[in-house]
């Protein structure tokens, strides 16, 4: 269990515990519900992170670094990847949930980040209810490919985990300090996760293409993330089956998934055909060779996540021209 991994699962008592033998003079308000309030209502964790929803609140919580070399490296890389994150056109900046505001203090670093009450994707998923509807996957999916246009950043460690609906009433990807910076440099950490990600397998430092490589990675995850919606929505369907078992069995190959069936795949929907295509075509050999799929079908999936959004337009327009 990721919280049990460093003591995560017990830091929030630890920290209450620290707070009630000396309290500080400068708590942030903002911090005051998770540490004086009552119980979180969820948390999840990371390698080396939980994020703890309370209500309408959010907070990381990250142990600070022993080494101060290192340390310091990271608040460097931190805060060039905040200034890439600003690049980004301004309507598609409420997609990448960063942090309002940062405390240390003790021994753990403390983050803001906006208002997410239905906590995170993976959240949402494991309830008995899911109702997410296609549009707000269609809008991710767009703002990923502002991220890699305008800030030349690849969040690399994408998965539902790391996924957040916000009181924006739209996703967010969350988690972003550990986005690869591009081109790879030395401050270009490059984490391997252990979801649906090809970085796991495939090392960006010895191929010839690190760029596309990395990049390809993002929009395989975010295909396999639709793929996902689409299993927890269509319960006992075949696709459902292979894309959960597809998980369950960590196949990287994507066997399951790859080998759904024509007919099924034409009966769903565009927004599952166009990412089922990204998966279909890509290859992970035993010998660590790979093909990546032709980008043609990466700007398939984004042609579709623009679909309903020009069919608005233009029925928009129409209407206008007949005066409804």
């Amino acid at each position: 269990m990721a919280c049990r991994k460093n003591g995560k699962l017990f830091w929030r008592k630890r920290i209450k515990t620290m707070y009630n033998a000396h309290p500080p003079d400068d708590l942030p308000d903002w911090l005051e519900p998770f540490i004086t309030g009552e119980l979180y209502s969820s948390m999840s964790c990371g390698s080396y992170k939980a994020v703890y929803v309370i209500g309408d609140l959010a907070i990381s919580v990250e142990e600070t670094h022993k080494n101060k070399n290192i340390r310091e490296q990271m608040e460097k890389r931190n805060q060039n990847i905040r200034e890439r994150l600003s690049w980004i056109e301004p309507k598609y900046q409420k997609y990448f949930n960063y942090s309002k505001n940062e405390w240390v203090w003790q021994g753990f670093i403390f983050r803001e980040l906006s208002l997410c009450p239905k906590g995170t994707l993976a959240d949402m998923m494991d309830s008995y209810h899911y109702t997410l509807q296609d549009v707000h996957l269609k809008q991710l999916i767009r703002a990923l490919q502002a991220l890699h246009v305008d800030a030349s950043l690849v969040i690399g460690d994408l998965k539902p985990a790391n996924i957040m609906f916000c009181t924006c009433d739209c996703l967010a990807f969350i988690d972003l300090d550990s986005a690869v910076i591009l081109p790879i440099r030395k401050d270009s950490r490059i984490y391997r996760t252990g979801w649906w990600n090809i970085i796991s397998k495939i090392n960006p430092n010895t191929v010839n293409h690190p760029r596309k490589l990395l990049i390809t990675s993002d929009w395989i995850a975010i295909s396999l993330v639709v793929m996902m919606h689409y299993a927890v929505k269509e319960d006992d369907t075949q696709l459902s089956i292979r894309v959960i078992r597809s998980h369950n069995e960590s196949d990287y190959s994507y066997s399951y998934i790859k080998g759904i069936d024509k007919d099924e795949m034409e009966e769903a929907s565009n927004l599952a055909r166009a990412a089922h295509d990204i998966i279909r075509h890509f290859r992970l050999f035993k010998d660590g060779s790979f093909r990546l799929p032709d980008r043609k079908y990466i700007d398939k999936l984004l042609e579709v996540s623009w679909s309903n959004r020009w069919q608005r337009a233009v029925n928009s327009v129409i209407d206008g021209m007949l005066g409804f």
